[in-house]
């Protein structure tokens, strides 16, 4: 497995900010996000990853 050396960290987002900064990270390329459970984020980020692939 290889793993990004350099990831997007998630904490303290907030709602829409999150599901942008992931947005536009997905098309500058990042493919390593951290959503520590303790942010409790976990269903924002699923589903702004879920938007970026469906909108290719």
């Amino acid at each position: 497995v290889i793993m990004p050396v350099i990831g997007l960290g998630l904490w303290r987002l907030e709602k829409e900010e999150l599901r942008s900064a992931i947005l536009n990270a997905i098309k500058l390329g990042y493919r390593h996000f951290d959503a520590a459970a303790h942010y409790k984020t976990e269903i924002d980020v699923g589903n702004a990853i879920a938007e970026a692939i469906q909108s290719g």
